[in-house]
């Protein structure tokens, strides 16, 4: 996967997740994405937080699957 995103796909439908993400997030409620494996759930929050800090690399990514452990 690209970091910076630079070939990110712009669509109407990851510019409504974008705006739903924001708004949890300004109305201080939790977000929780559970969906299918491989359909850029990393990409789109890493896009969307290099829109939020002005394209700097603020977001860090824990990505939690069956095989983590203490």
């Amino acid at each position: 996967m690209d970091e910076g995103t630079d070939n990110y796909i712009k669509t109407d439908n990851n510019f409504n997740k974008m705006l739903f993400i924001l708004h949890r997030i300004k109305v201080n409620l939790s977000l929780i994405i559970i969906v299918e494996a491989g359909i850029g759930k990393t990409s789109l929050m890493i896009k969307l937080s290099l829109i939020l800090n002005n394209g700097e690399k603020l977001l860090k990514i824990f990505n939690i699957h069956p095989s983590i452990t203490d």
